[in-house]
């Protein structure tokens, strides 16, 4: 049959394997293939080293290549590896008795070749603000973050991989300055062209990567300034087909193989370029698309995957994309400044009636750095909304190693502002990180002890501390603090008490609208939280 004109011929395809027979590697000796951070979290959470774990048989690769095959990645959860190849060689492979399917899944396109851009403005002049965290603090006060890093969990000791199409010139910004002071950007690697360096196509991966990361006080502090990280490739920013969706599983699997605690992906796919691989609404149901299944499969490696909706909130598709529609992770939609959903954060549920998104972020003029030196810039979309989560777990979860990725995601749920009532907008809402860290802490916080007692009315707010260890040679120091449901800042007061018991008037009380707020009293070493209903 003649070949119709214009058709594309794709060469690039999936080759799914029947077995692992033959392999070298065993699962009696983990260790060759899975990093001592890696087994360590396998260990932690009861996690069983697994065939799915085991590198795939060498011997099949090389027979699958020996015909003139060139490897671009491979997958060892799923047995297959992608390949270029031209009919005749695909044909060859086809027929091999250990191939169990072969996948078409995109063209061959040369990659339009970039430079790094160069900082323009290497000086210190910018304007710093009087806080910490310069411009970026309303998008994690807006979580209830600041009293979680006041504790000291800034991410230490987590190691968080940022999934996406390029961060250029991340290895010269400033903001990122005290990560490579001290050695915290552990790796990096490009499954697009097969590379380690990273710094190039797309400053999408940068801003992403910014709030998080960045750490320039006055400037921008991300949500996890301290944390360690590993930057991938995985996106091909020209283009859009399954390819993407197996680079993503490449990217999770070695993520997972050197102790990757959390992933930020802030990619999601629908529609494809080519004829028959978009997805319909009835696909997005948790288990069809391979990167669905690959985030589902590194949760249940313990990693936690914090991925964006998508912002086709607005468009005729209006529903999220996947991997977001995968269970145990968390799909982060996007809110404005007054926690309100942005006009483009993507709809739930999945086609399985999962609630999806999970939860809620800043994502609307979201905080960003700029790549021209010293300055910051918004952006808006769930990309932006998915890392200021990302940062935030991954500071919550140094808190609370001992729970696991599923008790982390279900915490954060039943700390958000719409537990009660979710929807296919918000999901469960915008987390409080504060009384998520209480909820893993497994805390009893009871408001007739004789720590903390409030008396409220509808006009007058007062709170009775008392301090059975008080000594008035050191007097305690009280930080109050109150949000309402949005996690939004109505009041705050640094204090000395000076008597054994203090009482504390709230201002504006009877000036504040009816309402459910959240009250923060942090004294010396210890920290107190409690519900108070207002109603006239």
């Amino acid at each position: 049959m003649a070949q119709a004109k214009n058709a594309v011929i794709l060469d690039r395809f999936r080759v799914e394997f029947s077995d692992k027979k033959g392999n070298t590697f065993t699962l009696a000796r983990p260790w060759e293939f899975l990093s001592p951070r890696a087994l360590q979290r396998r260990s932690r959470y009861g996690i069983p080293i697994a065939l799915d774990d085991l590198p795939l048989a060498e011997r099949y690769v090389e027979v699958v290549k020996g015909v003139g095959a060139k490897e671009l990645v491979r997958s060892r959860w799923f047995n297959t590896i992608t390949v270029q190849a031209d009919s005749n060689q695909i044909a060859k492979i086809i027929k091999m008795p250990f191939v169990k399917s072969v996948r078409a899944v995109s063209k061959t396109r040369r990659l339009k070749e970039s430079k790094p851009g160069s900082l323009q403005i290497r000086q210190k002049s910018y304007k710093r603000l009087a806080n910490k965290y310069g411009y970026a603090k309303a998008q994690i006060e807006q979580l209830n973050g600041i009293l979680l890093h006041d504790m000291g969990y800034d991410g230490r000791g987590m190691l968080v991989a940022v999934m996406d199409g390029g961060f250029q010139n991340v290895n010269e910004m400033p903001f990122f300055d005290s990560m490579r002071t001290e050695k915290r950007l552990v790796a990096t690697h490009d499954f697009i062209d097969g590379d380690d360096f990273v710094f190039d196509h797309s400053n999408h991966g940068t801003n992403v990567f910014s709030t998080i990361a960045a750490d320039l006080p006055g400037l921008m502090v991300g949500t996890a300034p301290k944390a360690s990280y590993v930057l991938l490739k995985t996106e091909d920013v020209g283009s859009e087909s399954l390819i993407e969706e197996d680079n993503w599983v490449a990217g999770a699997e070695y993520a997972d193989s050197i102790g990757v605690d959390v992933i930020n992906s802030s990619l999601g796919y629908s529609t494809f370029e080519y004829p028959g691989m978009s997805y319909q609404y009835a696909d997005i149901n948790g288990h069809r698309a391979r990167i669905t299944q690959g985030a589902s499969r590194a949760a249940a490696k313990g990693l936690l995957i914090v991925n964006s909706a998508g912002n086709n909130g607005g468009d005729k598709w209006h529903y999220i994309g996947v991997p977001a529609d995968a269970d145990s992770i968390l799909a982060v939609g996007a809110v404005d400044k007054f926690g309100e959903r942005a006009y483009f954060s993507s709809f739930g549920p999945t086609a399985d009636g999962r609630i999806k998104p999970n939860v809620a972020a800043r994502g609307f003029e979201t905080i960003v750095a700029s790549l021209s030196g010293y300055v910051v810039d918004s952006a808006s979309g769930t990309s932006f909304s998915s890392p200021v989560t990302a940062g935030m777990v991954a500071s919550l979860w140094q808190a609370t190693r001992n729970k696991t990725n599923i008790e982390v995601i279900a915490a954060l749920q039943e700390a958000s502002s719409q537990y009660a009532h979710p929807d296919d907008g918000l999901g469960y809402g915008v987390p409080d990180y504060y009384k998520a860290y209480y909820i893993l802490s497994d805390a009893i916080i009871d408001a007739s002890s004789d720590q903390e007692t409030f008396l409220n009315t509808a006009d007058e707010l007062n709170i009775i501390t008392r301090n059975p260890l008080f000594n008035p040679l050191n007097p305690d120091w009280y930080y109050i603090r109150m949000t309402d449901i949005f996690g939004h800042e109505v009041y705050s007061r640094d204090e000395t008490a000076t008597t054994e018991l203090h009482r504390h008037h709230v201002q504006f009380w009877d000036k504040l609208p009816s309402g459910s707020y959240t009250i923060f009293i942090r004294r010396g070493r210890n920290t107190y939280n409690l519900q108070v209903m207002k109603s006239h």
